[in-house]
């Protein structure tokens, strides 16, 4: 974990914040969806529409910093520079522009090659590959009929369309862009499933007053909540139990009822981890923090 945050110049929180954007821009690229991400992550879908324009703009600025002076003359000039040949190797600038695409029309990297053609933007590309019109490469290859019969699209739009994607095809390919190599697990395969180290750790900070048998107010926070015993197990009054999650007042009363499982899993946050994975968003947030309080 040490070795991470070393590398990226970044610990603790600020890391997990670093970690979480790129969670939230990469699920915002894949589906284009700001309120379904922003039910998945735990945010507002503004903030994921705010990100979204935010890296927009870092990514315009890397642009225009990566490309030559010549071709930012030619394109002024209205002549286009000479295409790149096609490789393995995806320039950076090339990757810059991708990923520009990717998060200004909320596409992944295979849809956002649709957009290279001109009029296709990133609702157009979102309906082509839902269709089966994944990128540039079975655009290239699809009927014009096919096209056609997709909602928004004429028969003359699919032709010259269909004709563009194959006049690229030699200097653009879907497949470049593609993701490489395994993904990275970030939670240890023992630990609670239902149970954000998170909503854990703010958990201890509460406190939890039995109000009866099976209820129990708990304060602490913004605002006092009221928790309930039932059949099938705790509710809370607050959003986010609401929303689905197993929330923090929750939490704090398993707690303070001696939950087992609760009470092991805490006792992992506040262990010093020795020969830890590479990459422990555990140790490198909760380490940190008891840095911090020190």
């Amino acid at each position: 974990a040490s070795a991470v945050a070393e590398r990226l110049g970044v610990q603790g929180r600020r890391l997990l914040a670093a970690v979480k954007t790129a969670l939230v821009a990469r699920a915002w690229t894949r589906d284009g969806d700001a309120t379904t991400n922003a039910e998945a992550f735990g945010c507002y879908p503004f903030e994921v529409r705010r990100l979204a324009e935010s890296l927009e703009r870092i990514l315009t600025s890397l642009v225009a910093i990566l490309s030559p002076p010549t071709n930012r003359t030619e394109q002024q000039d209205g002549t286009v520079p000479p295409p790149p040949s096609i490789d393995d190797h995806v320039p950076v600038l090339e990757r810059a522009k991708a990923l520009l695409a990717m998060v200004t029309h909320g596409v992944n990297e295979e849809a956002v090659t649709l957009t290279y053609v001109a009029g296709i933007g990133g609702t157009l590309a979102r309906r082509l590959h839902a269709a089966g019109i994944e990128d540039i490469e079975s655009l290239a290859q699809a009927e014009p009929a096919e096209l056609a019969a997709i909602r928004g699209i004429s028969a003359t739009r699919a032709e010259r369309w269909i004709e563009q994607a194959s006049e690229m095809l030699p200097q653009h390919s879907a497949w470049r862009l593609r993701e490489q190599g395994p993904g990275a697990a970030t939670m240890p395969g023992d630990w609670p499933g239902s149970v954000d180290p998170y909503r854990l750790g703010r958990a201890q900070e509460l406190r939890v007053i039995r109000a009866a048998k099976d209820w129990f107010r708990v304060t602490g926070g913004l605002e006092p909540h009221d928790v309930a015993r039932q059949a099938t197990g705790f509710s809370c009054d607050c959003p986010d139990h609401r929303s689905g999650r197993t929330c923090k007042h929750i939490l704090a009363v398993r707690l303070f009822e001696g939950d087992t499982e609760l009470t092991r899993a805490l006792e992992r946050l506040h262990l010093e981890r020795e020969g830890a994975a590479p990459f422990d968003l555990f140790a490198l947030w909760f380490d940190q923090s008891r840095r911090e309080t020190r």
